[in-house]
C-alpha cells in the first residue's frame, strides 16, 4: 500500500494535505484493487437486507 501512497502523493506521516480525502481513498483502492469505480456504480441503488 505504501508504494501505492507514495505514486499517488498521498500525504504521509500525518502531513497535511489540501486534496479531497474521499478521492485519494477511492485513488488508493482502485490501484489496490485493480476495480475501478464509475458514476453508474455510485448511481446504482445499493443492495442491503438483513441477517436476522
Amino acid at each position: 500500500m505504501l508504494a501505492h501512497m507514495r505514486e499517488l502523493d498521498m500525504p504521509l506521516d500525518g502531513e497535511a494535505d489540501t486534496r479531497t480525502s474521499t478521492a485519494l481513498a477511492i485513488a488508493l483502492a482502485t490501484r489496490a484493487t485493480g476495480v475501478t469505480l464509475t458514476p453508474t456504480h455510485y448511481a446504482a441503488e445499493p443492495i442491503v437486507g438483513s441477517i436476522d
